[in-house]
């Protein structure tokens, strides 16, 4: 196993730079696939790239702006998400667009705000807790209700 580590680390850093390279001649090109991976590694993080990653960063910062109107408590999930640019208005043919953004995560904060964001979200630790809850009697011989109880958490998490 530590000889096994060991490689692994020397291999990682001895690749390190040869990376670092092929990311910074492959960062402005336009075409090919050798530096596809690049390319997408670029557009996760730079907004000038191209429309799609530009339109988003507009879109993430009318999402934040209406969460701000009202951080606390939101009017619920048929809000309009307010434009506060006029790039992002040449969609305005498209009636839903306002209500459905592309970051749903972000989506979910603008229109339930703190409290609605935590409900929904509440599902997963909630669910959590009863499947331990309902698994934490196994010492002793459950009963056909007990059995019962237990297999539908399992299968429900």
């Amino acid at each position: 196993m530590r000889r096994v580590k060991r490689f692994l680390i020397r291999a990682l850093v001895i690749s390190v730079v040869p990376l670092l390279i092929y990311g910074a001649v492959g960062w402005s090109s336009q075409g090919g696939r050798l530096f596809a991976p690049v390319r997408t590694v670029r557009s996760l993080f730079d907004a000038d790239v191209d429309a799609s990653t530009r339109w988003r960063d507009w879109e993430n910062y009318d999402l934040v702006s209406t969460y701000a109107q009202k951080p606390g408590v939101r009017l619920g999930v048929r809000t309009f998400v307010q434009r506060g640019h006029q790039a992002a208005r040449r969609h305005q043919g498209l009636r839903a667009r306002a209500y459905i953004p592309h970051n749903s995560v972000l989506g979910l904060w603008a229109f339930g705000g703190l409290i609605g964001f935590a409900l929904l979200w509440a599902v997963y630790p909630v669910g959590m807790f009863f499947t331990v809850r309902a698994y934490g009697g196994r010492a002793r011989r459950p009963s056909g209700l007990r059995r019962w109880r237990r297999r539908s958490c399992r299968s429900a998490t």
